[in-house]
């Protein structure tokens, strides 16, 4: 009568069999297989970071080329057509000095040059033109003068004073005669020398200048 209540508890008190080791090894064989085969995955913060870093760069790099191509002395010179004008207008007027039968021609020819100047310059302000400085020297209060040389005997000199310490002066104070400046101000269209011959021939013009780099 005890047959069927052992097959009863038999079956309840039956476990299933344990994995065997081989099987368990296999399964973390191939696991850490997947793991290892999986390509390495940057972090999309990583990502990020890159390339706002990239931008931050190319700005930077596109600022500071604008900057060279605008203020190199090369592109500063493209930009003085307006210097270039000026030049051909004395150009013009001292061959038809030279070129006058009498001193009423003369006279004309002056006085014609500085209209023409005055209406090429009718603000009578100068920027971003060049030369080269001709002399640099200091009066007994230590006012600089300069003579700055266009080419061609053509040459300006400051009108008012440039005082010691001031913007201008610190900027002289590491060039010497010969070095190439650049300069702006106002620009005075009749020329400053004493004869009539220098003025046509040789003349220098008198600025007040903004600034001299």
């Amino acid at each position: 009568m005890g047959g069927p209540k052992e097959g009863i508890a038999s079956q309840k008190t039956k476990k299933p069999a344990p994995a065997s080791s081989k099987n368990r090894g296999g399964a973390g064989t191939t696991a850490a297989h997947r793991r290892a085969s999986r390509p390495n995955q940057i972090p999309r913060g990583d990502i990020l970071k890159a390339a706002f870093f990239a931008v931050i760069v190319a700005t930077v790099a596109g600022l500071t080329y604008s900057w060279w191509t605008s203020n190199s002395p090369t592109s500063r010179r493209f930009r003085t057509g307006e210097q270039d004008e000026i030049l051909a207008t004395l150009e013009k007027y001292r061959s038809a000095y030279q070129n006058a039968a009498n001193d009423l021609q003369g006279d004309a020819a002056e006085d014609q040059r500085s209209r023409d100047i005055c209406q090429q310059l009718p603000s009578r302000s100068i920027n971003d033109w060049h030369g080269k400085i001709a002399s640099l020297d200091t009066d007994f209060l230590n006012n600089v003068h300069i003579k700055i040389d266009l080419g061609q005997n053509y040459t300006l000199v400051n009108r008012d004073r440039i005082a010691k310490y001031s913007e201008i002066w610190k900027n002289l104070v590491s060039h010497r005669v010969g070095d190439e400046v650049f300069f702006g101000g106002r620009f005075f269209c009749r020329a400053s020398n004493l004869t009539q011959s220098l003025r046509m021939s040789k003349p220098t013009f008198l600025v007040t200048f903004d600034y001299i780099q």
